[in-house]
């Protein structure tokens, strides 16, 4: 048996809205500067980065495994 445990916790509503918003930017902005569209003018790897600093920043709202405590 492991001595880790995940602590379940079903995400809320702002989680969910904040999670499709970085989504969709993220998206967004790759396949602006992969494709050429320029939909944010000429900062289109600039939001890309930025939205992918972001996302390292929300692995805080992913699932946490905590220790058992002891029996």
């Amino acid at each position: 048996m492991s001595e880790y445990e995940w602590v379940p916790r079903p995400p809320n509503i702002l989680e969910r809205t904040i999670a499709g918003a970085f989504v969709a930017v993220l998206l967004l902005a790759f396949a602006s500067a992969y494709a050429g569209w320029r939909i944010f003018g000429d900062h289109d790897a600039k939001v890309a980065i930025g939205a992918t600093l972001v996302g390292v920043m929300l692995i805080r709202l992913l699932p946490q495994a905590r220790r058992k405590p002891p029996t």
